[in-house]
């Protein structure tokens, strides 16, 4: 708990059995702060690890080529290669996860509790491995690195209006 964001209050009314006699306005306004923080921490970090895989996907466009010509040759197919792209990014993805999502959740306050540290970091390389498919379905696509770049954030801004951010 920490008195900046007011889940001292919180914790406090949690240990007292949530009685509802009292849930008063401060433990309101402190539940509001901390859900807004915590809220807006996750935000940056899946924002942040948007734009690290953002930057990305013209190297998936460039990549076309490789693709075609070792397909043409039948070198190995095309499950194959989708996988071998995603083993060797697997070093950039823990270092995203680690330089996004570790500072992150320790200035959100969220428990300090390995098991729940660990959903937290599950969740967030699935949203990376999620992310990756979905640029890389648009890279061999979508024609221009524009185009996929452009529809590639129209999706990132639907999802992210729905999702309750």
């Amino acid at each position: 708990p920490s008195g900046i964001n007011g889940s001292d209050k919180i914790a406090e009314y949690f240990e007292q059995g949530c009685p509802a006699d009292e849930f008063t306005g401060d433990v309101a306004k402190s539940y509001d702060k901390l859900l807004a923080g915590t809220y807006s921490s996750i935000f940056l970090t899946t924002f942040h690890i948007l734009l690290g895989t953002l930057t990305g996907t013209p190297d998936e466009i460039d990549g076309r080529s490789i693709y075609y010509k070792q397909a043409d040759a039948r070198f190995y197919q095309a499950g194959a290669f989708l996988l071998a792209r995603q083993i060797a990014n697997l070093p950039l993805l823990a270092m995203e996860i680690v330089a996004f999502g570790l500072p992150f959740y320790f200035i959100a306050g969220l428990a300090y509790e390995a098991r729940a540290f660990f959903v937290y970091l599950a969740i967030l390389i699935a949203y990376k491995f999620a992310l990756k498919m979905l640029y890389g379905v648009l890279a061999q696509t979508l024609p221009k690195k524009a185009n996929v770049q452009g529809i590639g954030t129209f999706f990132y801004l639907i999802l992210t209006l729905t999702s309750g951010f």
